[in-house]
């Protein structure tokens, strides 16, 4: 059985990534990104994104869903040990 390589800390900010997937993002100079909050809901981030226009008009935010990060092809996604590769896009 393998170990996972990351931190006890490292693995519950993954967890609460995973729990609050919809995250406001406010778009900078210079093509960097902020996320300014995240959210389970993603009713409750649009709600978010209308105050924060009411209040700062000139900034942009994005509403986006991160599922948080995978260890696609890792072995921290098998159970035996073997590394499991899937596919990167897939067809509906």
């Amino acid at each position: 059985m393998s170990q996972d390589p990351r931190t006890e800390d490292e693995k519950a900010k993954d967890y609460q990534r995973k729990l609050y997937p919809w995250c406001l993002v406010q778009h900078l100079p210079k093509m960097q990104n902020r996320t300014v909050a995240r959210f389970r809901r993603r009713n409750d981030a649009d709600a978010h994104q209308r105050i924060l226009r009411q209040l700062i008009p000139l900034a942009q935010y994005t509403i986006v869903f991160d599922p948080g990060p995978t260890l696609i092809g890792t072995e921290a996604n098998s159970r035996d040990g073997k590394a499991i590769k899937l596919p990167l896009s897939t067809t509906a």
